[in-house]
């Protein structure tokens, strides 16, 4: 499962609270700092959400099939690190088959991660591309049970 192997309980936020794409972007971005190892300083944080914002401006990363991968470089970022968030009733991510995203994976790399971003972008998309997946992660209540749905699904 590569990249997606790092993921803990920690890196999983359920259910999410944001109601619409920039809410959730927002969300999952701070909820990157909580995780023990991430390491960009706080004052980063607007300028993180700016550059995935400026990214969704430049084609919605919703791919479809009830997922969206928002995801940014940038250089206060040391590493690679995923947040995924489940929203059980979906959100308006201007997904390409004009679908809501239940499932959202946050991935953020530092402006030297271009391969493990692009790697963990391909196992993101693998994933979304089993049809049981979204319907499984529609009724997670936890995020121990989304951590074993993704690990079932490698």
């Amino acid at each position: 499962m590569g990249h997606l192997s790092t993921l803990t309980t920690q890196s999983i936020k359920i259910p999410l609270q944001g109601t619409n794409k920039r809410a959730i972007i927002e969300e999952l971005t701070q909820h990157c700092w909580t995780l023990d190892e991430f390491t960009a300083p706080p004052a980063a944080y607007q300028s993180i959400v700016q550059t995935i914002l400026a990214r969704e401006e430049q084609g919605t990363t919703g791919l479809g099939g009830g997922v969206a991968i928002p995801h940014a470089r940038q250089s206060e970022i040391q590493g690679l690190h995923l947040v995924i968030g489940v929203a059980p009733h979906g959100v308006d991510f201007d997904c390409l088959d004009r679908q809501l995203a239940y499932v959202i994976i946050l991935i953020l790399t530092g402006q030297n991660g271009a391969m493990a971003h692009i790697e963990a972008l391909s196992e993101i998309a693998s994933l979304a591309g089993k049809p049981d997946f979204i319907p499984q992660a529609q009724q997670c209540t936890n995020p121990e049970e989304v951590l074993k749905l993704f690990y079932a699904h490698q």
